[in-house]
């Protein structure tokens, strides 16, 4: 993976979306936006750009940076296994994070135990229902796993010999 400073300018150009994130330097909410992109779309994160001001600041100490990036990805579980490439231009440095999207049929991405998901250019968080409901939509959460008050009782044990009927299996004991 290797990108031109031109990239950098275009990017900054289209702005900010659903998969492009700009940061200044990399801060402990990057790792809201790396959960974000990984449970979304995936997408780019770079770090060196005032977004507000469109201003290419760079990094001042882009190993320092690197290394503050990789402590953050560390609490992201699971791992979302990033690309990482540094980008020079005039003696200054950014950092491009590519993040591919998780598969549905993953785990979601949790940073510092939140999961998170891209909403236009908004990290979500997501708790309650709507975590529930992704768990669901990735069909890692089942009705199986659902808590019921359904008991045996409730069984209709005529459907149930019919449906055994129709399988050819024969069990003794349900009335």
């Amino acid at each position: 993976m290797a990108f031109t400073y031109a990239d950098l300018q275009r990017w900054v150009a289209e702005g900010e979306g659903p998969a492009m994130e700009f940061k200044s330097s990399v801060q402990k909410s990057a790792g809201e936006s790396i959960s974000a992109f990984a449970n979304s779309y995936g997408g780019f994160i770079v770090f060196g750009v005032d977004a507000k001001k469109k201003e290419f600041r760079g990094l001042p100490n882009s190993d320092e940076e690197s290394r503050r990036l990789r402590a953050i990805l560390d609490q992201c579980r699971p791992d979302p296994k990033p690309e990482q490439a540094f980008v020079r231009h005039e003696g200054k440095t950014f950092i491009v994070l590519k993040l591919e999207p998780f598969p549905y049929s993953h785990n979601p991405c949790f940073y510092d135990d939140v999961c998170y998901i891209r909403q236009g250019t908004t990290n979500l968080k997501l708790v309650g229902d709507s975590l529930i409901d992704l768990l669901k939509k990735r069909a890692l959460l089942n009705f199986e796993e659902s808590r019921s008050r359904a008991s045996l009782k409730d069984l209709d044990y005529g459907k149930v010999n019919r449906l055994l009927k129709a399988r050819n299996v024969e069990m003794e004991g349900l009335k």
